[in-house]
This record gives structure tokens, C-alpha cells and sequence, in this order.
């Protein structure tokens, strides 16, 4: 149903399909009629798609028309139904009716996940300043308020996203490395981590083992929820 003419296609539905030819991406109908053609995918882990159009990142509806006539200078895929945009160098949050539900006001701005996201205000990870933030745009918990209840002094400090409840901190000193798993309350659930934990799925978290910091790639311990 459709000729073997494309570097690349990629399944949307029984009418529509994302295409790469000749150097330029698109969506075509199975008749083979185009609908729209932009530079490159983005991001096709949700829909409305993240692609590039000229310097611009927009977002296209799976018919690969625009949802919007707004151009992000950079953007990040939806998430929990909202999407990180960045403008003249601030990150804000859009919904998928493209309504700016949150001020582009931060340096740096990370995917919703578990109902939070990690931003940086500031850009320079400043405790009270750098922490997770919920669709309101509101802090939830900051930099300042882990680091006060885990007793952290190093300032050299990141966290990551929650996964089902939990998140993994990380504190840094001299080169040396501490990691803790948390959940929403801070409450710390493994603090004797010698190494980075990676969530695999089904609440099963691989931690790789290390020796002096150097780690084994295919030696790794499993952790429980």
C-alpha cells in the first residue's frame, strides 16, 4: 500500500504515516499525498510531535498540522500532559491545547514525572532555587529543604526525577560520591549506595558495582521498591 520510495517510515495509523526522504522528515497520507514536511523529528515519544522547522521547534497533531503558530527556541516532548518550552532563554510549561499554563521563568526545566518536575530558577543550582515543582508551578520541595533533612553541607548536590514516589539525590565532595533513594517526604530509603541506581521497571532499581569509583558495567546489583 505504499511504494518502497522512503529512507525511513514510521507507523501512525491506517491513514498516516511519519516519513524521511531525501533529507527531509514529514507525514504523508497512504495514498501517498504529504501533509507536512519540517527538518527532523525531535522527540516522537508523545503526541503533538516535537519537530524542527526552520530554526524553530513547533509541535504538529498526528493529522501533521501545527496545534499551534507558537516557535520554541527549545522544547522537550509531552509528559504527563504537559510540555517543557523555552523562549528568549527562560523554560516555562505548555499544555496540549498550547496554552502557556506556566511562566516561562526558569533557566532550566526538566519533563513532568510523578506529578513533579525538576527545575533550576536560577541556573545556578542554588538550594533555594533548584528543587521540584508541581503543575501549578508551584516548589514542592526545594534543593534547600533535601539537603536540610538528609544533612547534606556539600554543594555540589542533583537530583533526579521521581520515579513511582522515589527520586535518587546525589551529593558530591572531593570526588567522592554519596547517593540516597527518597520518596516524597524525604524520607531516606537506602542511603548505602555505592553507585548510581537506575530504574529498569516493575519497581526493580540496577545499581552498577563499583571499586574506587571505577565502575563495572556488567556487574551490577538489583534493589527492590
Amino acid at each position: 500500500v505504499v511504494e518502497p520510495e522512503y529512507d525511513g517510515i514510521y507507523y501512525i495509523n491506517d491513514s498516516i504515516f511519519l516519513f524521511n526522504r531525501d533529507g527531509v522528515c514529514g507525514v504523508a497520507r497512504i495514498s501517498g499525498e504529504v501533509v507536512s514536511t519540517f527538518n527532523k523529528v525531535v522527540s516522537a515519544t508523545s503526541w503533538p510531535l516535537l519537530v524542527q522547522v526552520g530554526n524553530g521547534l513547533v509541535f504538529v497533531n498526528p493529522d501533521g498540522k501545527r496545534f499551534s503558530q507558537e516557535s520554541y527556541d527549545e522544547a522537550r516532548g509531552f509528559s504527563e500532559g504537559l510540555a517543557a518550552v523555552c523562549k528568549q532563554g527562560l523554560w516555562g510549561y505548555i499544555d496540549r491545547e498550547g496554552k502557556l499554563v506556566i511562566p516561562c521563568q526558569f533557566k532550566k526545566a526538566g519533563s513532568f514525572s510523578d506529578g513533579y518536575a525538576v527545575v533550576d530558577k536560577s541556573g545556578t543550582g542554588l538550594p533555594s532555587d533548584y528543587g521540584y515543582i508541581d503543575k501549578t508551578g508551584k516548589f514542592i520541595l526545594t534543593a534547600k529543604d533535601i539537603k536540610k533533612v538528609l544533612k547534606i553541607k556539600t554543594k555540589k548536590f542533583n537530583i533526579s526525577p521521581f520515579i513511582k514516589g522515589q527520586a535518587v539525590v546525589v551529593a558530591e565532595e572531593n570526588l567522592q560520591r554519596e547517593y540516597f533513594l527518597i520518596n516524597k517526604e524525604i524520607k531516606v530509603l537506602n542511603r548505602n549506595l555505592n553507585g548510581a541506581p537506575n530504574y529498569l521497571g516493575q519497581g526493580v532499581w540496577g545499581i552498577p558495582n563499583s571499586n574506587n569509583g571505577l565502575y563495572s558495567v556488567d556487574s551490577w546489583r538489583l534493589m527492590d521498591s
